[in-house]
């Protein structure tokens, strides 16, 4: 019989889901960096750190078996394919 465990994302998921903290965006008013790709400048929130979330690696075998998992967090907003306020 196999050894079940659960993979990186599985464990991220159940670890975020105990005790994991979301980032809300705010406003494009309110956003304080800019970031520039081509000729386009749109604004953008920094995030400064972001909370730690401990997450136990369950694997035994294999060449995951002794990673240590970093930071996880989770990013409310949108992407869209052009910013809706360009600067």
């Amino acid at each position: 019989m196999s050894n079940p465990f659960f993979g990186e994302r599985e464990a991220l998921k159940l670890a975020f889901g105990e005790s994991g903290q979301t980032v809300v965006e705010v406003p494009d008013a309110a956003k304080t960096g800019t970031m520039t790709s081509g000729a386009m400048t749109v604004r953008v929130q920094p995030l400064g750190a972001l909370p730690s979330v401990a997450v136990p690696n369950t694997i035994e075998k294999g060449v995951h078996a002794a990673l240590s998992y970093g930071q996880g967090g989770q990013l409310v907003g949108s992407i869209a394919l052009v910013p809706t306020n360009p600067i």
